[in-house]
């Protein structure tokens, strides 16, 4: 894509972003852009034809934001569990703004249409922290990595969006906790149905 049909997407996505936690994830961003913005509808559909399209697009920008942030800390001499906890952390704080559009965002994600979406972007996000934290393993130890750490991320997710208190603290020594307990998660692969039953609980 070019970066001019790039830069249109990018300020859809800015646009979208302030009014998602009023309208929701739905067609209804369409209208709301297109009147607010002086934008005709039918340019936006032809950038992103899908408002779910949007919603992708957001968090594979959360990614890139997680990538760019991680770049500024000074890490390397950090051990690797210390280093996902620092990379996790940052994601959440820069992120502190945004927490009511997270929580739209992943409510919207535990519908059962769009899991696929939640599992697969899940996926992409622990394994660029993986990455990000000097991870070379190749062999099994790759997957059951990423297995545990989706786990372990999903559960402080869900932790910090249900904080009420906005303690970053807290969120910290949860995932702290989360990571130290790794080496007892024998029944992990059971882990779907445990967040998928905690997204159900929050409200937004």
């Amino acid at each position: 894509m070019n970066k001019n049909l790039e830069k249109k997407r990018k300020n859809i996505l800015i646009f979208a972003k302030k009014i998602i936690t009023k309208v929701g994830w739905n067609e209804q961003i369409y209208s709301e852009i297109s009147k607010r913005h002086k934008i005709p509808k039918n340019e936006i559909y032809a950038l992103f034809p899908n408002f779910i399209d949007i919603l992708k697009y957001y968090l594979e920008d959360l990614d890139i934001e997680m990538n760019e942030n991680v770049k500024k800390l000074k890490i390397n001499n950090l051990k690797t569990h210390e280093k996902i906890i620092e990379i996790i952390m940052i994601r959440l704080e820069k992120n502190f703004k945004n927490k009511k559009l997270l929580k739209r965002t992943y409510f919207t994600l535990s519908s059962p249409n769009n899991l696929n979406i939640l599992i697969s972007s899940t996926y992409n996000t622990v394994n660029n922290i993986w990455y990000l934290a000097n991870d070379k393993s190749y062999d099994f130890n790759f997957y059951t990595k990423r297995l545990i750490l989706f786990y372990i991320y999903i559960s402080t997710l869900l932790f910090w969006l249900n904080d009420r208190e906005n303690n970053i603290d807290k969120t910290r020594f949860f995932l702290s906790k989360q990571i130290k307990k790794t080496g007892s998660l024998k029944k992990i692969k059971d882990f779907s149905l445990d967040f998928l039953t905690k997204f159900k609980k929050y409200s937004y």
